[in-house]
């Protein structure tokens, strides 16, 4: 299974080009509970500061999100929906920025598994600790139901979160090209 999402993200980058583009604006990922989360070691202090680039101007969180799986997207547009105070930003996991913030968050630059949410201070967060935390930066009423995930131990999400990302290609499908942008939120999307 692992070979086939890696064989997706070298396909997803050779067939799309990618150019830069940020919007300034700052909100910080905060709240409750545990969950998985990692912080720049002094290992990765070299990516971790050729990704500073992607926070100088604008310190909002960055959501990586794997371009071609159509779940992922759809995670995407409900976010977009519904965080009108625009305090996340986005990146494709097969985007220059993406495989970068991968790195600095401790993982392989090919590793299209996983959510993960980036923030500005070195943290990053996958799994079920990531969409939690993503929904707290959402409007009403996900940030007040996100903290009740936290309630059950984070190996009982993460299973559960396991289950449906080993299947998302089978149960939702998957797009021909990576998606790096939305027309309607281009200064949301970080390539």
């Amino acid at each position: 299974m692992g070979r086939s999402l890696r064989r997706r993200s070298r396909e997803c980058s050779v067939r799309v080009a990618v150019d830069g583009n940020s919007n300034s604006s700052s909100s910080p990922a905060g709240g409750a509970g545990g969950g998985t989360s990692t912080t720049t070691s002094s290992s990765s202090s070299s990516s971790a500061a050729a990704c500073e680039k992607y926070f100088e101007d604008d310190t909002r969180p960055i959501v990586l999100f794997d371009g071609v799986c159509m779940l992922c997207n759809g995670g995407v547009d409900m976010m977009l929906r519904f965080d009108t105070n625009a305090n996340a930003r986005f990146a494709a996991l097969q985007s220059e920025a993406g495989q970068s913030l991968l790195t600095r968050a401790g993982r392989a630059p090919d590793d299209i598994s996983s959510i993960v949410l980036c923030e500005s201070d070195g943290t990053s967060h996958v799994k079920s600790d990531a969409i939690l935390r993503i929904a707290q930066l959402m409007d009403i009423p996900f940030r007040i139901i996100a903290p009740l995930g936290f309630l059950f131990p984070s190996g009982f999400r993460d299973g559960v979160y396991d289950v449906i990302s080993e299947n998302r290609y089978k149960f939702f499908g998957s797009a021909e090209a990576c998606r790096f942008r939305d027309p309607d939120f281009n200064s949301r999307f970080v390539e």
